[in-house]
């Protein structure tokens, strides 16, 4: 009954994040911030390892019962579910420079990029029309202003 409470509560989570994957119409930038759900398993661990069930409200409400109920065993599950996360995502952690360039170009060091990047990036910096539709406009908006100059 323990296990059936832990797998509930971690399925519900899951879940959660199945769901926020989902969905068209969304940048690449967007299931990369979702992805970042692997510093909540870091956070679960921790909590699990030092006897805190907050967010595992079933697994919570079993433990009320009055049962002693070894929570290493499931900080271990996310351990192996935290490994496999970063092994499946590690092409984002690779990206992640390229990410910074397309979700927050006004404040890169051109210096930081690669040599093909750096004079257009500091083109777009100084551009301050376009700087104001990147505070104003969503990020997939923006990327509209800037065709044909920057391609």
């Amino acid at each position: 009954m323990q296990n059936l409470t832990f797998v509930v509560d971690i399925s519900q989570h899951l879940n959660n994040l199945n769901k926020m994957l989902q969905g068209c119409k969304r940048l690449v930038t967007q299931y990369y911030d979702t992805i970042g759900c692997m510093l909540k398993l870091s956070l679960w661990k921790t909590q699990l390892s030092g006897d805190d069930t907050v967010h595992f409200l079933c697994l919570k409400s079993m433990r009320t019962t009055g049962l002693n109920i070894d929570l290493n065993q499931y900080k271990d599950k996310i351990t192996e579910s935290l490994r496999e996360f970063q092994q499946r995502f590690q092409i984002f952690d690779q990206l992640e420079t390229d990410f910074q360039v397309f979700f927050s170009p006004f404040t890169l060091n051109a210096s930081d990029l690669p040599v093909d990047l750096q004079l257009g990036i500091i083109d777009l910096q100084c551009d301050s029309n376009l700087k104001t539709k990147f505070v104003l406009a969503s990020l997939g908006t923006f990327y509209q202003y800037l065709f044909p100059g920057y391609q």
